[in-house]
């Protein structure tokens, strides 16, 4: 867990001058799925030209992974994607994670996980027709 950070509704987290830099909800990461075969896939225009073909990040996956984030690699198109779920919640980035095939990703974490949510949460494990009350969006400029 975060060192003073507190885990109930009502406390935010300030970081750089961001308000509420995780929040208290999980939120959606708009254009980011994964395939059948646990890539990242994207088509976003990331560049300034109009993405014919999506971009795909191979993850090399065999099998659906989660656990603690213990290293990531990280390219313009993806962010952080977790490579070895191998940490703990005091040891390496102190987040959880998790890759599942055919999934929309999100990340940041619901109050309520305790050591279970931060800037490094990054999970594929529902699909787009899930609804839930601690998983929304915001606008955000980029």
């Amino acid at each position: 867990m975060y060192r003073g950070v507190k885990t109930d509704s009502a406390s935010h987290v300030k970081f750089a001058g961001i308000e509420d830099f995780w929040g208290n909800i999980w939120e959606w990461v708009d254009g980011l799925t994964t395939d059948a075969n646990r890539n990242v896939i994207t088509t976003y225009d990331y560049d300034g030209t109009y993405a014919r073909e999506p971009f795909v990040y191979e993850t090399g996956l065999a099998s659906n992974r989660n656990g603690w984030v213990k290293n990531v690699i990280g390219t313009t198109e993806t962010g952080f994607m977790n490579i070895d779920w191998s940490g703990s919640e005091t040891t390496y980035f102190c987040d959880f994670g998790s890759l599942s095939a055919g999934c929309v990703l999100y990340f940041g974490g619901r109050w309520l996980y305790g050591g279970r949510v931060g800037p490094f949460y990054l999970t594929a494990d529902d699909g787009p027709g899930r609804a839930y009350a601690y998983v929304g969006a915001r606008l955000t400029l980029m």
